[in-house]
């Protein structure tokens, strides 16, 4: 086979692997924004970026502030 073939071949493999893992992602994120409506009554986003922290899921990263 020519190089093409292996290149178009591997692109197309790579691409519905990339394509799966980020409908597994936004699968996760939507889960569990209904989860946390359903017990809380209230809406959380699953990924939320301030200017001072980024919260993904229940786990927050703080910029450079320790309190």
């Amino acid at each position: 086979m020519s190089n093409k073939k292996y290149f178009f071949r591997s692109f197309l493999i790579s691409s519905i692997i990339l394509l799966n893992l980020l409908l597994l992602i936004m699968g996760f994120c939507t889960a569990y924004e209904n989860i946390q409506e359903m017990s809380t009554g209230k809406y959380k986003p699953a990924i939320e970026i301030s200017s001072n922290s980024i919260r993904i899921f229940d786990f927050e990263i703080k910029n450079g502030e320790t309190n």
